[in-house]
């Protein structure tokens, strides 16, 4: 009977998780606290190239200058209306940060995408993405939805992140 309630308990956290309704949805100037705290989460700051705590000041000024920039776009990530990560294209270079909790739930692989169709929407017709060497799950999303290897970036002479790219047909 434990074991019988158990399996009920799985299949319902089982399709829970696959009923999650993700969407994109503009950045407003109020999202940009909770992107910050996103960006300062120790396990989001590991896998950006700049790994240091971003402060306030230096966070408000990022964000005024891409959000004057022509070729910005930035969302927020949202699971059935929960803001939970946040996804950007600049001058072609794709990004995206995901709560932590959020995670190894198959969410980046829709927030791809939903990037690729306003990607397609924008007239964006190629994608760069950058995936620091030891991102292995990122990386295997990546290519997983056609995102190909182009190069080994070198840091201090050591491979430090792929560059990948992917046609917007």
């Amino acid at each position: 009977k434990m074991l019988h309630h158990l399996v009920y308990h799985l299949k319902y956290l089982f399709n829970k998780t696959l009923s999650l309704i993700i969407k994109l949805r503009p950045v407003k100037k109020e999202d940009w606290e909770f992107i910050l705290k996103l960006r300062n989460d120790p396990t989001v700051r590991f896998a950006c190239h700049d790994t240091s705590i971003i402060s306030i000041q230096k966070h408000v000024e990022y964000m005024a200058k891409i959000d004057n920039l022509p070729t910005a776009y930035q969302w927020i990530v949202t699971c059935d209306g929960k803001d939970i990560g946040h996804t950007k294209i600049i001058d072609h270079e794709f990004g995206y940060m995901l709560d932590e909790s959020f995670r190894g739930k198959g969410i980046g692989t829709q927030i791809y995408k939903l990037i690729f169709l306003e990607a397609k929407k924008l007239g964006i017709n190629k994608l760069h993405d950058t995936i620091k060497i030891e991102q292995k799950i990122p990386l295997k999303v990546a290519l997983k939805v056609g995102f190909i290897q182009k190069e080994i970036i070198k840091k201090n002479g050591l491979p430090y992140a792929y560059s990948l790219e992917k046609i917007i047909d």
